[in-house]
């Protein structure tokens, strides 16, 4: 092997370091390369463009984050929007945190032309998206990776020059930060390998996911997969399905007929003649009556008596579905999807219903809430916007079932009227006016038709009164 030929199998090989498909020896000024610890293109190959399961799970979550239109803001109530940003962050909201939340927006928060070009940007932050579908892949990379990297190509000249012309979602599996070397590690910039393309901090909005593994390198600065954690599940889940896949098309032969003759029977005389016999059953069941599809149930008779070794072992004996649908469950749980959305588990009304409330608050709004703020806080500090009173959020009210079941509560409140509760305590609890009268005040009771308590309690001394009356007479 000559120079050149060495040279060539060394550059492969850097290639191949962490996943990537290509890497470039460069030299890195004021900083170092810190790449991955694990291989986030492994997360894209074997789990989302492989496994049908992890594909059908950030499917769900992305189309349910998708839904709400973004739009612009101005700040009139700096304590309602901290309170309203407090409430949006549980991730176990109920139907009354939602209404206070969406109450408290209203006071925080004005809605406004803005700029004109944040509003563009809105609309269609590039010349291949809309926001939603460019908010959307973005979620798909950080789900899969851990990590959403954004670029935003800038404005040079103009009144809106520092501003950003276009928005892109970078490809987060191809994707290498630059750091600093002093502690802790700072990102100093990016590097899409790919394109050999570099990047400066400040045009790149990073949202990632906690990463508790720490090290000199900085491989904090990256996000953590949920994949990660479940590495072990969807291997073997996709070993499951490999092993069903060989099981149907390359099992061989289930197993073999025999002549049910005992052992000591068998002589040279009748060898030949269970040859024959073997020669005529393999041609009848192999005929075009019992093979095919047309000849399931058909039942094969003959003038001999066989015995069946069986070799192969059925999906259901490898315990191939019943795994599958244990896999299925469990990474699930791993991104916070309910498996009912899934089918892997029984389905009713009830529990789907309180399963898309719970994609919604766990899985699709966390996801919304930390790109808003990301995205804000770039606004405010990179990318032009620095001061100025804008603030962008999403439209929640696309939620309708995180509101409350007015039905429900309508029938719930009025049963709290015999026990005591005032009639306009419970036009509070159903959010309505109240009526400006203390009778109203009052618990009422129903003996024979709907009066404040003191009435009915006067209407018994009254009727006592006019007895007594009576029997004096």
């Amino acid at each position: 092997m000559n120079f050149l030929q060495r040279l060539i199998l060394g550059k492969k090989f850097l290639s191949r370091i962490n996943g990537y498909q290509q890497r470039n020896i460069f030299q890195i000024v004021g900083g170092q390369l810190i790449s991955p610890a694990d291989n986030k293109r492994a997360y894209l190959d074997d789990g989302y463009l492989t496994n049908d399961i992890i594909y059908s799970i950030v499917q769900i979550i992305a189309d349910k984050a998708r839904l709400p239109e973004w739009n612009q803001y101005k700040v009139v109530d700096e304590s309602s929007l901290k309170q309203y940003q407090a409430i949006m962050r549980k991730k176990d909201m109920t139907s009354d945190d939602f209404k206070k939340a969406l109450d408290l927006k209203t006071k925080a928060l004005e809605l406004t032309e803005g700029d004109a070009r944040l509003a563009q940007l809105l609309k269609r932050p590039n010349e291949q998206e809309s926001f939603q579908e460019f908010f959307t892949s973005g979620t798909i990379y950080k789900i899969i990776t851990g990590d959403r990297f954004i670029w935003a190509e800038m404005l040079d000249k103009g009144a809106d020059g520092g501003k950003p012309m276009y928005l892109w979602n970078l490809p987060s599996q191809h994707i290498t930060i630059v750091a600093s070397t002093d502690f802790p590690a700072r990102p100093l910039g990016y590097k899409l390998f790919t394109w050999n393309q570099d990047f400066t901090k400040e045009q790149v909005l990073h949202e990632k996911y906690f990463n508790p593994e720490w090290d000199i390198n900085g491989q904090q600065l990256y996000g953590l997969s949920p994949l990660k954690a479940a590495l072990k599940r969807y291997t073997r889940n996709n070993s499951s399905m490999d092993a069903a896949t060989a099981t149907f098309q390359n099992r061989g032969i289930d197993g073999i007929i025999t002549p049910d003759i005992s052992p000591e029977l068998v002589n040279e005389s009748n060898v030949a003649v269970m040859g024959e016999q073997a020669s005529k059953i393999k041609k009848l069941l192999t005929s075009p009556e019992y093979s095919g599809t047309d000849a399931r149930g058909k039942i094969a008779a003959a003038a001999y008596r066989m015995s069946y070794t069986r070799l192969a072992m059925s999906s259901e004996e490898m315990q191939i579905i019943e795994n599958e649908k244990w896999d299925g469950v469990m990474l699930c749980n791993i991104f916070g999807v309910p498996p009912e959305l899934l089918g892997l588990t029984q389905k009713t009304y009830n529990n789907v219903k309180e399963a898309e409330k719970a994609l919604t608050s766990r899985s699709a709004l966390p996801l919304l809430v930390s790109f808003r703020d990301g995205f804000n806080n770039k606004l405010q500090t990179d990318w032009g916007y620095k001061g100025k009173n804008i603030y962008v959020d999403f439209d929640q009210t696309c939620y309708t079932e995180l509101e409350e079941n007015t039905k429900d509560k309508v029938d719930w409140v009025t049963k709290l009227g015999p026990l005591g509760v005032s009639p306009n305590r419970q036009l509070e609890l159903l959010g309505l006016e109240t009526v400006d009268n203390p009778l109203y005040d009052e618990p009422w009771r129903d003996p024979n038709g709907a009066q404040p308590l003191s009435e009915l309690e006067m209407n018994e001394i009254d009727n006592e009164l006019n007895n007594d009356l009576a029997g004096n007479q």
